[in-house]
């Protein structure tokens, strides 16, 4: 392998890493803002079914109307449905990113031992 040919190679797979590094990132990002915003929800709920109001108000925008607990109950379980649905499909794509990152790193490992010039 000619050392050109070995520094293209090596250049390709750190930006593979690099895109999955981000890519890692940002999922973990995601997981985190939909496991906040459910904890909020169930919260919510928990708060809710505990007092049982009559009726609570819900913001729209800088407006605030009257709702009944059941529909807002309804509506927040719901949204906690879709956002543990949501974060079953965070998941998976981490796992997938966690493998592309061990792949790439072996290939890289084993670029570099297959070259003699690379090994100090």
């Amino acid at each position: 392998m000619a050392q050109q040919e070995f520094y293209n190679e090596l250049q390709k797979l750190q930006i593979k890493m690099s895109d999955h590094r981000r890519q890692q990132a940002s999922l973990k990002n995601q997981e985190m803002l939909k496991t906040h915003e459910m904890k909020s929800a169930e919260l919510t709920i928990h708060d809710i079914e505990e007092t049982k109001p009559e009726a609570c108000y819900v913001a729209v925008g800088k407006a605030y109307y009257m709702k009944s607990n059941d529909a807002i109950v309804d509506k927040l379980k719901t949204k906690v449905q879709k956002l543990t649905n949501e974060l079953t499909v965070v998941g998976n794509s981490k796992t997938y990113v966690e493998k592309q990152i061990s792949a790439t790193e072996s290939a890289l490992t084993e670029l570099i031992k297959a070259t003699p010039q690379a090994r100090p």
